[in-house]
């Protein structure tokens, strides 16, 4: 039953970066629920979508997507990946800095790898 899951999971992904221009990996570390659920909100007014998954099953539908980042680039923990048209990943990659920049200790959103 799992592996069914995950290949349901996988196809899902792979539907996300399916005929995108920008795909961009992220290392999201201590976020609250209120502030993933905001941040996706603010991403998505962008016209980009930012996909929370688990690092393992992102990195297979990347794969059959054709998109392969470093090993380096996948760091540990979760992961999200920011697709859309060249310029809406580029305004949800600015939507992204907007909600760092008041955050004055570490950052709870990284930048990992991208692909255009």
């Amino acid at each position: 039953m799992v592996s069914t899951i995950n290949k349901w999971i996988v196809q899902e992904y792979c539907e996300a970066v399916k005929d995108q221009d920008g795909v961009v990996l992220l290392s999201m570390e201590g976020l609250t629920v209120e502030e993933a659920q905001g941040l996706r909100n603010d991403v998505r007014a962008s016209g980009a979508d930012l996909v929370l998954g688990k690092k393992r099953l992102v990195k297979v539908a990347l794969a059959e997507s054709g998109i392969e980042f470093e090993d380096a680039a996948w760091g540990s923990g979760n992961c999200a990946i920011l697709v859309g048209d060249a310029e809406s990943t580029i305004g949800g990659a600015k939507a992204i800095e907007a909600f760092c920049k008041p955050q004055k200790q570490e950052r709870k959103v990284t930048y990992r790898a991208a692909f255009f």
